[in-house]
């Protein structure tokens, strides 16, 4: 594994976390 694709895949863990807060966030809004 090569160091580019680890800060791919930290970047893809980050934007998950990100778009599960953002839905949490929105579905309390509701």
């Amino acid at each position: 594994m090569s160091e580019r694709h680890i800060v791919f895949i930290e970047l893809y863990a980050n934007y998950t976390q990100f778009r599960i807060i953002v839905q949490q966030a929105l579905e309390k809004k509701q």
